[in-house]
């Protein structure tokens, strides 16, 4: 006689607890928080998806990590073979328009300034220029 599946509750409350030990796990391996929280839900979606095949005397912990783990491995295996982009393809120092920055600080300084002393004036004149019409 085979065991009862498990339930999508008992699953829920079994991965709850251990959770953080699959989140720290994936985060070792890819070294990133981020990284390893979306290892850790990749790795959960999928073993979701074989609930049908879980009973109670599958070693859930054991399993998880092994998905988990493979998971990993895949997301280093993915972002390992794309080449890094360096940010001087995309504009040269001598592209930015420093003089309009400049201008346009200097702008947003005065409103400031206004701001503080007349409301009434500095409210209008941002409204323009925000909008293109300054």
């Amino acid at each position: 006689m085979t065991s009862p599946t498990l339930t999508p509750s008992e699953f829920e409350a079994l991965v709850e607890d251990i959770r953080p030990e699959l989140h720290r796990y994936a985060t070792r391996m890819t070294g990133s928080v981020i990284d390893g929280e979306d290892v850790v839900q990749e790795a959960v979606l999928k073993a979701y998806g074989s609930l049908t095949l879980l009973t109670h005397k599958t070693n859930l912990r054991g399993w998880l990590f092994r998905i988990t783990h493979n998971k990993a491995i895949d997301y280093l295996r993915r972002f390992s073979d794309e080449p890094m982009e360096l940010l001087d393809d995309y504009f040269a120092p001598e592209d930015i328009p420093w003089q309009e920055i400049a201008f346009k600080t200097t702008w947003w300084a005065l409103v400031d300034w206004l701001a503080g002393r007349r409301p009434d004036l500095a409210a209008p004149s941002a409204a323009r220029w925000s909008s293109g019409q300054g």
